[in-house]
């Protein structure tokens, strides 16, 4: 079990070990509370942890690894930006989603590249399950997932 107090892990329970990680990334808490909560309770099948930083993201990409990232891209400290990058660096198989309002900053050239997928904020219940559900295909497909350029 984790020892970050906002994990959701519960690596104890029988069966937890073979559910796909996905960490979820913002620095607000009701944001991180909501898709939580979609998830938890459309999508069980996730091993969910929760950061409320870049900062505290870093930190628990270097203890585990997560099929799925979801993070926001403005946040105080290490932004979403510096942690796709950091995470197409040392864990590349995970399939990278950017949930932001601050999505035009992702349409520069390879910024762009940086994520799967953008889930822009505000977010209805169905577009957060729509793209977790590709992400999960993805994933069981054990192929490297194409990036998807912002218009």
């Amino acid at each position: 079990m984790s020892d970050s107090p906002r994990s959701h892990s519960n690596s104890h329970v029988t069966g937890d070990l073979r559910r796909p990680r996905l960490l979820l990334v913002d620095d607000d808490p009701m944001a991180l509370r909501a898709l939580t909560r979609i998830l938890e309770t459309n999508q069980p099948y996730w091993n969910i942890a929760c950061a409320s930083s870049g900062e505290e993201a870093v930190v628990l990409l270097a203890r585990e690894t997560f099929a799925v990232v979801i993070t926001d891209l403005v946040m105080p400290g290490a932004n979403g930006l510096a942690l796709l990058y950091q995470l197409q660096q040392q864990q590349p198989a995970a399939i990278r989603i950017v949930h932001s309002s601050h999505v035009e900053l992702l349409k520069s050239g390879s910024l762009g590249k940086l994520a799967h997928r953008v889930l822009p904020k505000p977010a209805s219940a169905i577009d957060v399950l729509a793209v977790t559900t590709w992400a999960r295909q993805q994933f069981s497909a054990a192929e490297p997932p194409k990036s998807t350029r912002v218009a």
